[in-house]
């Protein structure tokens, strides 16, 4: 009986470390983005790219091919790997621009950019993108001496300690893979209205307001 209780007892200090890393200020966890993301960095700012693409859904992929020669590389400015990792860590533009000494609209130009680059249609997909790029990793050389890097991951966890219905999991999901609230809707038969209810449930449960910090705080909790 004791060791059952001994056993509870920790599963619920387990559970309560999670929450209180969850609940703390997305940006002040584990440094910079920069530093989190420093592989990242190695990729897409001093690497560069001659195409990549993601593969959204329960099994994601991103598959980027780099080529000998540089004349058509692509890659991130440092401001922009900056702003791209930042929001994939849930801290929001403003913030970021603030800590950068930008101003707002730079910094929102900056991560439109990034976007672009990237193939990506919102700040929403980044944390997922993002947490993609930390997954599984394979690379092979090609026929013409490009070199293919594939990363895999899943987006089909169960956030710790945060109790959700059937239903507010197909959303979660959904918004983790970048659909729009019209999308979401769509694909569940339902309304917009109750998706945005659904959505600030969400919100309410995970601490966030927007949903690239919720898919942030979600990823964060799955990998915890």
């Amino acid at each position: 009986m004791q060791s059952m209780d001994d056993e509870q007892n920790a599963q619920a200090r387990a559970e309560r470390a999670v929450m209180h890393e969850a609940s703390a200020p997305l940006g002040c966890r584990n440094g910079l983005p920069s530093q989190r993301f420093h592989q990242h960095a190695e990729l897409l700012v001093l690497g560069g790219w001659k195409r990549l693409e993601w593969s959204a859904g329960v099994r994601q992929c991103v598959s980027i091919v780099r080529t000998p020669d540089r004349a058509d590389h692509r890659c991130l400015t440092s401001t922009e790997f900056e702003l791209a990792s930042a929001v994939a860590m849930g801290i929001a533009v403003k913030q970021t621009a603030a800590d950068l000494n930008f101003e707002w609209a730079t910094a929102r130009t900056a991560l439109n950019r990034a976007l672009r680059k990237l193939g990506l249609r919102s700040c929403a997909q980044l944390p997922a993108f993002w947490h993609c790029l930390c997954g599984t990793a394979s690379r092979s050389r090609m026929a013409d001496g490009s070199e293919l890097l594939v990363f895999r991951s899943r987006l089909d966890g169960h956030p710790c300690g945060v109790p959700l219905t059937s239903a507010e999991r197909d959303v979660l999901l959904a918004v983790l893979v970048g659909c729009n609230n019209q999308q979401i809707a769509r694909q569940r038969a339902t309304s917009v209205r109750t998706v945005a209810n659904q959505l600030a449930t969400l919100f309410q449960k995970f601490g966030t307001s927007s949903k690239a910090e919720l898919a942030a705080r979600a990823l964060l909790l799955m990998a915890g």
